[in-house]
């Protein structure tokens, strides 16, 4: 039978990369079959940050280099830099400006909930004015019908004091 050469399974090779956070160099072994959360994770704990916080690395040129377990690797005289200041900025004000963009939106829906329902009752209100005029209206009108048949019944009373004969036909 012959004897076969397995090939390393890529998930179990480790990766070594090196970074400098606040002028000190760490070195970073992490497994070529992590997520880059994980990683993110990983790193942020090495800096000090809090769980969660995404970092941002940088090589000697300035260049972005994406976190991820497919990122190069790289030496320890050609380390990997973490901006501090950046990442102070955004656990200092990351969180407060979430909360206060969060903050500024419910602000915002609740100015609309607040114009409409202003808007809601004024309409309301000048519909209730509408109907009193409208029934104002019809009141006059019917006033008018009265006095209408006031001076009929009063031509008819008159015709029948000269003529002394009623037509009940026309009350």
């Amino acid at each position: 039978m012959g004897s076969a050469a397995t090939k390393p399974n890529n998930s179990q090779v480790n990766k070594t990369i090196y970074i400098k956070v606040l002028n000190n160099v760490q070195k970073v072994t992490f497994s070529a079959g992590c997520s880059s959360r994980d990683l993110q994770d990983q790193l942020a704990a090495l800096c000090g940050l809090p769980r969660g916080t995404a970092v941002l690395l940088k090589d000697k040129h300035g260049a972005h280099i994406t976190v991820s377990p497919a990122m190069r690797t790289n030496t320890a005289q050609d380390t990997f830099i973490v901006d501090a200041h950046t990442y102070r900025q955004k656990v200092g004000g990351g969180k407060d400006e979430v909360v206060n963009n969060a903050v500024a939106a419910v602000a915002a829906q609740l100015q609309k909930v607040f114009r409409i329902e202003e808007l809601r009752a004024d309409f309301e209100a000048r519909i209730t004015s509408l109907e009193k005029r409208l029934e104002n209206s019809k009141r006059v009108i019917e006033i008018e019908k009265f006095k209408y048949e006031i001076a009929d019944i009063r031509d008819a009373f008159l015709t029948h004091q000269k003529t002394r004969h009623v037509d009940f036909t026309r009350l």
